[in-house]
């Protein structure tokens, strides 16, 4: 097994042992209460899509996977692996959820594709549904060598990953901040002034501001203030929020949508109505494009939670539901031009 990184190496992976250390890596965060299906591709056994959904309620006497197996079948995967993560701190001497891991595994097999292993993780251990020999997983599971964590954690990390401690606090990130709060005063203060100084025109403004988050890096408060009253004025247009997504994510640059997720981040936490819900849509695109689902869900719901129509949060949650790949939004801005976006029939983004 392997995954593929941003600059096209690979990591290699020490088959099960490393799914304990790498999975929180794939989905962003460390899941617990979660069935999470691995697609693999390739003569290297290569990681193209990752699926974690909640563990289902194992009274029910069916459970539906469609979703899950659409998701696969779209990133070609000939082969996974299932994961099921019980409740923090749950000891594998019962191996959990065995029915559901059963149905998953049946339903891929049906589909075609193959079912390498099908594993069960609490912390760093980690069992075998498949196998029966004590000796090679014990009652209560096995954890990697502590050189196998170390290893692959230093590889994920130099990559650039930092999985949060759960899905909670990728939600957390986006709770407003409070009307005490410095940088929240200082946006109110400059606000109206910053807004008059923006550039006339709405494809100077989106190319504008894409244009400074490539820039963007280590900033003073003051010159943060300024970009994020510049991205909630773009956003809280549709035209302009339009253009502004497709200059960003047409050829996505990695560098330019980590600053804009990041001060997307901080218009949502400052902003409130329409703004915020219009900031959070485009902070759900941007997450999405980056492989990253559960930020983008996350995303998504704080849109929707603000505004339930709003038609570019509805369009992602419907994604994501479906298990469409990030590349339908690159697929779609690359059928796209500016002129399309602007002219009298104007396509926009979100139909």
């Amino acid at each position: 097994m392997s995954i593929l990184t941003p600059d096209g190496s690979h990591i290699c992976l020490d088959g099960p042992a490393s799914l304990p250390i790498v999975v929180p890596h794939l989905l962003g965060f460390h899941p617990v209460r979660s069935l999470v299906v691995v697609g693999l591709v390739g003569e290297q056994s290569t990681v193209r899509v990752t699926c974690r959904v909640d563990m289902p309620d194992e009274s029910l006497s069916h459970w539906h996977w469609e979703s899950l197996v659409r998701a696969l079948d779209r990133g070609e995967c000939s082969d996974a692996i299932v994961v099921a993560y019980p409740a923090a701190g749950t000891s594998l001497t019962q191996m959990p959820a065995v029915p559901i891991v059963e149905s998953i595994v049946g339903e891929l097999a049906a589909s075609g594709i193959r079912v390498g292993d099908a594993i069960a993780i609490s912390g760093l251990r980690y069992r075998s549904y498949f196998c029966v020999n004590d000796g090679c997983c014990p009652e209560d599971g096995r954890e990697p060598t502590a050189r196998q964590v170390l290893e692959l954690k230093a590889a994920l990390v130099w990559q650039g990953s930092a999985p949060r401690a759960s899905r909670d606090d990728i939600a957390a990130a986006l709770v407003p901040r409070g009307a005490d709060d410095p940088l929240r005063c200082a946006l109110t203060e400059r606000r109206g002034g910053i807004e008059m100084r923006l550039p006339s025109g709405v494809l100077t403004r989106a190319t504008g501001l894409v244009d400074a988050l490539g820039g963007a890096a280590e900033m003073s408060m003051s010159a943060r203030v300024r970009l994020m009253v510049y991205a909630g004025f773009v956003c809280s247009d549709v035209l302009t929020r339009d253009l502004f997504l497709f200059q960003l994510t047409r050829i996505p640059r990695s560098e330019t949508l980590a600053h804009a997720r990041d001060i997307l981040s901080e218009v949502v936490r400052c902003y409130d109505g329409h703004e915020r819900a219009a900031a959070a849509a485009c902070l759900a695109v941007c997450a999405w494009v980056c492989g990253d689902g559960a930020a983008a869900r996350v995303a998504a719901d704080v849109a929707l939670e603000v505004d339930p129509s709003y038609r570019l949060a509805v369009l992602v949650s419907v994604a994501l539901d479906d298990g469409q790949p990030p590349s339908l939004w690159t697929d779609l801005m690359g059928h796209l031009s500016v002129e399309q976006l602007m002219g009298p029939s104007r396509v926009s983004v979100d139909i």
